[in-house]
Order: structure tokens, then C-alpha cells, then sequence
């Protein structure tokens, strides 16, 4: 049947064999001859303003066991109602179908089943680039494909999330567990595992059972620039998916790779856009009232006060820049915010509209959170350094908020932070690192720890790491014993040849500051083995 064509009744019954089709003109009885068993009826109604199938035609049809029967004019509720109760489909063509077409294509599908594939498939994909035309996304494609075939069609993106589903009343009590399953990535078939190495010749579509369940489906892979995208899938009960079903599969997945294609360059050059756009910002390159005018066509309200992040990767071959970005996309779609994201390599800025409901600094921290954890969980070996800086009430304000959240995500690296580190909470390592460059600061550092390191690295001993969890427990013994995983006469033994070969006297106030702060000079150093196994001062 032609794209729009509605089904009124007994929509269960869609499965039923057609062994012939029969066009009634608007002239002939459809009780003047009697149809053979598993016919399809098509009724020409032209210009009468009621359709000529009523509750005696039903019932004349289910006796000659008629597969299903076509009409131009919807019959009123009565019929229809008849039509569920004997089991007979009743489809209602759109206003510009033409029945004789129909009946031919029909019949040559019968005759010539392989030949009339081929013709169906190249309309099929001529329907789909006329609805990819109008630029409406996905959805209406995959509303087609389910009206031409009948069967649920399911889009997922490369992470196998669900992007539209379209569900057939047959199928409503598997969903769920449908749902669980196809998002499982050891559900695809072999040859999609690596969306990266899509074989050519597993492109086209391939047919398999659900697991634990009585559907099968035919996927096929939406690949663009050779990289699998996504995956298109229909889907019914087992022996329900045919030649045709396959076919519309594989165009369905071209017109939607089309699409995925068109979207991913549109969202390039907004990116684009809007990197240029941050960049003028910060950079006061544009009149604040220019400024919100522009903010607003890319949906931003820049009257309210934003807050500033910065995320970079560090360390031995990093994860590229693009895929954080993906990361930190995914994370603002999750936490349903919208922010302006612009790559400033080796780091990517994101600036976020401040809390109304929360503070400012607990937004900013549940999204680096989110965003820390998705890169730690899919990039495991990787490190990545996120820093939060102060709010901004007005636009003149955000490049000291940026400098901030640099600052902050350049400590988070230096430090191998573990979490998202905030700008006011660093404390003296804030003043730390505009003093760093002095070489009395430097110098103060390996006066008061020389000794120490210089034992640890001669005994192989552990003085420094017992210090720093001493004082990270503030001083109580038993907090510090279980840091350390060591029992208290051992805590207190290191803690008495710290006070022995530092020459130190834990209990003054103004010698546990020295050592803080030489302790927090020696973290911030570019390469803490350096320091380390510098020569002994005093040999």
C-alpha cells in the first residue's frame, strides 16, 4: 500500500497471505461474483459520498475468507466495529492513491516477486528522500518505514541508546524487555561489535533472533565516512520478517545515515559558531548589548549569571579533544542544562547558567562529577583534570571567571586530583602557584623536607607519604593509622624519626605550618621525583 494509507480495523490479521488482488470499479456489485479464498478486495468508490463497504459486506467477505479489503471512503463505526469483531483488516488509501496502480503493482509483486522487490525498493527510497527533504529529522522516516512494513522500527545511536522507536500494538507486552535487550552491545551481531571496522560486505543488513524471546529482526548499520553511526532494526515475530522487510531495512539505514550527516555538519558549524562567539567574549571583543543579542539566537540568556569549567586531558597519550567534548555533551544533555561549549585546545571551556534552585558552585560540581565519572568510566587509562572557577554575575566578569576554572583544572592535573577540583576551595595552593616561579620558595621547601626525603630515598622508607597522611587526618592518630593501613605503635615510630632526622617538633603550631606548606610546594611541582632526588643540601 501506498505511504499514508491507515489501517481501520483488525490490524492483527496484516499477516495474512494474499493470493490474489481484486479491483471492484464504482459500478460493480460486490456481491455479483464470489472471491476466492485469501483475496484482497480493493473498492473503487470515485465520487459517492459514502463508502459502499458496510456491516453486510463484512460479513459476505469473512464467509469467502477475504484477506483484507481496500476502500477510498472510511465506512462508518459500525462497519469498522464489524470488521474487528470477524478478524477482516480494513485499510483506508490516502486521497491521491491510484486503485488501478495499486492493484498492478500488487499483482506484479505476486507474478514476479524478485523483479517487483527491485521497483518497490527504489520507491521506497525515492518516498524516503522526499520526507528527508523537508528536513524534519528522523522521526517521519522512521514513521514511513513502520507504515510500509508493518513492523516496529527501532533507531539507536552508536552507544546503542534508543533514539525513536515506533511500537506495533503486537509487540506492546515484549517492550520492555526489548528495550533491555537491544541496548545490550553483546546482542549485535558480531560483524557490528566494532562500529569502527564495519566490514563492507555486513553493511548492507543482517537477520537475527532476539535472545529469550520469540522476535527477530533485520539490522542494519547506518555508516557515514566508513564509521558505523548507528543502527536501524525492524522488528516482529519470528517467520514475520521477509524479503521486503529486508529491503526497506538497508534504505531506511541510507536515509537515515543522509540524515545522521546532515545533522552532524549543521551541529559542526553552530560549534564553530559558537566557539567563535566565546572567544570575542572573552577576549572583550564585542559590546556587551551586541553580545546578548547574539546569545539569544543560539539560545542563551546571558542576563543571568553563568559559571565557568574547564576539563583537560593530562598525561601519556590522552583521548583526543573531540571525544571529551562528546563526553561533556552527553553529560549536559543528562543533566538537562544548556551551556556554551567551546574547544580552546588542549581544553575544552564550558559555561553554565548558575543555579537558582542549588548554589552556583554544587551545579558546577554534580556536572563535573558526572563529567569525571563518563571519562573515567570510558576512558579508564586515561586522566582528565577539571577545574571550577567563580560565578559570573555580567559578561565583563567572565574572563576572570575563565582564568579561574583554568587555574583550577591546571591544579586538578598537578595534583592528580581524583575529583573536580573548585577554585575557592584551594586554598593556600592558590597562592602557591602564583609564588612557585620564586626560587626562595623553592628553596624554603627543600630546607624543611631535604632531610626527610633524603632518608626516604636512601632507606626506601615512607616518612613523607606518613606526614602528608598525618596531617591530611589533622593530627588524630587512629585517622591517620587506618590512612596508612599500619598499626599505632608503627604510626607513632615513624612519627617519632620524622621528629629525629627533620629536626622538627610536631606539636608547635608554627612547624606543622612550615611543613604544610613545604608539602603543598612539593605536590605542585612540575615533577615531584625531580625535587625529590635533588642533591642533599647539607651532605
Amino acid at each position: 500500500m501506498p505511504l499514508g494509507t491507515a489501517v481501520l480495523a483488525a490490524d492483527g490479521s496484516l499477516q495474512d497471505r494474499v493470493s490474489w488482488a481484486v479491483l471492484y470499479g464504482p459500478d460493480d456489485i460486490l456481491t455479483a461474483r464470489s472471491p476466492s479464498p485469501h483475496e484482497l478486495l480493493l473498492i473503487a468508490d470515485d465520487d459517492r459520498e459514502a463508502s459502499r463497504i458496510d456491516e453486510a459486506a463484512i460479513r459476505w467477505a469473512n464467509e469467502h475468507q477475504v484477506s483484507a479489503i481496500v476502500t477510498e471512503i472510511e465506512p462508518n463505526p459500525a462497519t469498522i466495529a464489524t470488521a474487528n469483531q470477524w478478524d477482516i483488516p480494513l485499510l483506508l488509501l490516502p486521497h491521491s492513491a491510484d486503485l488501478r496502480e495499486i492493484q498492478r503493482d500488487i499483482l506484479a509483486l505476486l507474478v514476479n516477486r524478485r523483479g517487483q522487490l527491485a521497483r518497490r525498493s527504489t520507491q521506497v527510497f525515492r518516498q524516503l528522500t522526499q520526507i528527508s527533504s523537508h528536513n524534519a529529522g528522523p522521526a517521519p522516516l522512521l514513521e514511513a518505514l513502520a507504515g510500509l512494513t508493518g513492523k516496529v522500527v527501532v533507531l539507536q545511536d552508536k552507544r546503542l541508546e534508543i533514539i525513536h522507536s515506533s511500537l506495533q500494538p503486537a509487540l506492546v507486552g515484549h517492550w520492555e524487555s526489548l528495550e533491555r535487550i537491544l541496548r545490550e552491545p553483546a546482542v549485535l551481531p558480531a560483524v557490528y561489535q566494532d562500529r569502527l571496522r564495519i566490514p563492507p560486505e555486513a553493511m548492507p543488513s543482517q537477520h537475527q533472533r532476539i535472545p529469550d524471546t520469540p522476535i527477530e529482526r533485520r539490522i542494519a548499520p547506518i555508516v557515514t565516512h566508513g564509521v558505523g553511526r548507528g543502527f536501524l532494526s525492524l522488528l516482529g515475530f519470528q517467520g514475520e520478517i521477509d524479503e521486503f522487510d529486508e529491503s526497506v531495512a538497508e534504505q531506511g539505514a541510507a536515509a537515515c545515515a543522509l540524515e545522521m550527516a546532515k545533522a552532524k555538519a549543521i551541529s559542526n558549524a553552530e560549534k564553530r559558531l559558537l566557539g567563535t562567539f566565546l572567544d570575542r567574549i572573552l577576549s572583550n571583543d564585542i559590546v556587551p548589548q551586541e553580545a546578548l543579542i547574539q546569545a539569544e539566537r543560539f539560545g542563551h540568556d546571558l542576563r543571568q549569571p553563568f559559571i565557568a569549567l574547564a576539563a583537560g586531558w593530562y598525561g601519556a597519550n590522552p583521548p583526543s579533544l573531540r571525544r571529551l567534548e562528546t563526553i561533556i555533551n552527553v553529560s549536559l544533555t543528562e543533566q538537562q542544562l544548556k551551556a556554551l561549549v567551546g574547544l580552546r585546545d588542549p581544553y575544552v571551556l564550558i559555561f553554565i547558567p548558575a543555579a537558582l534552585q542549588e548554589s552556583s558552585q554544587e551545579k558546577a560540581m554534580k556536572l563535573a562529577t558526572r563529567i569525571h565519572n563518563a571519562a573515567r568510566h570510558e576512558r579508564p587509562r586515561a586522566s582528565l583534570a577539571l577545574g571550577i572557577g567563580t560565578a559570573a554575575t555580567d559578561l565583563s566578569e567572565w574572563p576572570s571567571a575563565y582564568s579561574e576554572a583554568l587555574q583550577a583544572m591546571d591544579l586538578a592535573a598537578r595534583l592528580h586530583s581524583p575529583k573536580p577540583l573548585y577554585i575557592e576551595a584551594l586554598g593556600i595552593y592558590r597562592l602557591i602557584t602564583q609564588l612557585e616561579e620564586r626560587d626562595a620558595l623553592q628553596s624554603f621547601a627543600r630546607e624543611t623536607l631535604d632531610e626527610l626525603l633524603e632518608y626516604d630515598r636512601r632507606q626506601n622508607a615512607d616518612l613523607i607519604h606518613t606526614l602528608e597522611a598525618f596531617f591530611s587526618a589533622h593530627g588524630n592518630l587512629a585517622n591517620t593509622a587506618e590512612e596508612l593501613n599500619v598499626h599505632r605503635n608503627t604510626l607513632l615510630y615513624r612519627l617519632r624519626r620524622i621528629t629525629e632526622i627533620g629536626g622538627v617538633d610536631l606539636k608547635q603550631p608554627e612547624t606543622r605550618l612550615a611543613l604544610q606548606l613545604a608539602l603543598a610546594v612539593l605536590r605542585l611541582l612540575p615533577e615531584r621525583q625531580t625535587f625529590e632526588s635533588a642533591p642533599n643540601a647539607n651532605p
